[in-house]
């Protein structure tokens, strides 16, 4: 009886700290509107993805914050969840609820914002190209697009899907396939589509500080295309009807050419 008591306390202790670990990190701001816009965009919401944040915990965060622009002086940072604007619940709201709350006709937009932990694995990668050399990676992914990450079709972000052997990603040795790009010279790819990740890429100069994090593993994608190959194969062998050997023969035979 003791140990169940010591048990329900240790749980309760937890989730104490838990919560107060979480309010810890939330943080009110008040954006005062002057004409222009706010200076953010955002992602997700209880019918959006919103990779790579909220992956456990879904809702709408903070994809791109302008340099200079009003977001960026109030001190809001890529990957903030957005809990409330103007005392309106944003936890479980649609992309487009929480868009109509920021986009409300108030002088003041005051936000409750948490800082959740960063995705795995982010960095900042800076890149100094060499006169004439090429950046040397290429990309998959982007919104409204094919999936660019091939364990999760709802993902819509972009992904490195091959570096180059020759080139200043290659010499550079940080980036590697399966990262997601999340920043280009502080161009947020959240949201992009493929084609205009590509042009983003494209337009760098010689220098270039890429914003990177966790995405897939390729070995597994290897993996998994060996044991599709392996269930074609099969499949390729035991669907030939066994009732005509001459037939089956030449298949076999045909089928083991290199």
């Amino acid at each position: 009886m003791l140990c169940v008591q010591y048990k329900a306390d240790f749980i309760w202790l937890l989730q104490s700290l838990l919560i107060l670990l979480l309010n810890s990190h939330k943080q009110e701001v008040t954006l005062v509107k002057s004409g222009g816009p706010l200076g953010l965009s955002i992602v997700g919401g209880s019918d959006h993805a919103s990779h790579p944040f909220g992956i456990n915990e879904p809702g709408v965060f903070i994809s791109k914050v302008i340099p200079h622009g009003l977001a960026c002086q109030s001190g809001l940072r890529v990957g903030d969840r957005i809990l409330e604007v103007n005392s309106i619940d944003l936890r479980h709201a649609t992309h487009q609820e929480a868009v109509r709350a920021l986009l409300a006709n108030k002088q003041e937009i005051r936000m409750l914002v948490r800082r959740d932990p960063s995705p795995p694995g982010m960095q900042e990668v800076l890149i100094q190209k060499q006169p004439g050399e090429k950046l040397g990676i290429s990309i998959r992914g982007g919104a409204k697009g094919h999936a660019g990450n091939p364990f999760d079709p709802t993902d819509e972000g972009i992904f490195i899907s091959k570096v180059s052997s020759t080139g200043a990603a290659a010499r550079d040795g940080r980036l590697q396939v399966g990262m997601r790009i999340l920043e280009v010279n502080n161009h947020s790819l959240l949201g992009m589509t493929h084609t205009e990740a590509v042009r983003v890429l494209r337009a760098v100069g010689d220098s270039l500080v890429m914003l990177v994090c966790d995405g897939f593993d390729p070995q597994k994608v290897a993996s998994v295309e060996v044991n599709s190959q392996k269930t074609l194969w099969s499949r390729k062998t035991t669907d030939v009807p066994l009732y005509l050997p001459l037939v089956y023969a030449g298949c076999l035979r045909i089928l083991k050419k290199p």
